[in-house]
């Protein structure tokens, strides 16, 4: 199978049902394409799916993102959520599976305490 629409879909499929659990989703992707017989010259359909990932993501968080940065400068919840996410940022920079894994649990792990903290 070629880079054929029905191929796409399904890879599509995919993307959208593992990027919300703590498992690599591109690895899913890259995976299925490979057993699909999917070629995508340079990769650049996997990219762009995950671009469209992402972007999703900010869409769907946008209101709560707006609303850490916004209240930052007068509430320590929001500084420290925003402290978290940037410490946990560089595990999510490497490109192996032990990372991949350390950086959605450390991401995940890191908001979470952040914002359950009920001291200021």
């Amino acid at each position: 199978m070629e880079s054929d629409p029905i191929g796409a879909a399904v890879l599509g499929i995919l993307e959208g049902l593992t990027e919300f659990i703590p498992v690599s989703s591109t690895g899913h992707v890259l995976l299925a394409g490979y057993f699909l017989g999917f070629a995508s010259p340079g990769r650049a359909f996997e990219v762009m799916i995950q671009l469209g990932a992402v972007l999703a993501i900010l869409s769907v968080y946008s209101a709560r993102i707006w609303y850490y940065l916004s209240t930052a400068p007068r509430d320590a919840r929001s500084r420290r959520f925003i402290a978290a996410v940037l410490l946990a940022a560089p595990a999510c920079g490497t490109q192996n599976a032990s990372s991949t894994y350390a950086c959605s649990a450390t991401f995940a792990t890191s908001a979470e305490l952040a914002l359950l903290r009920r001291d200021t």
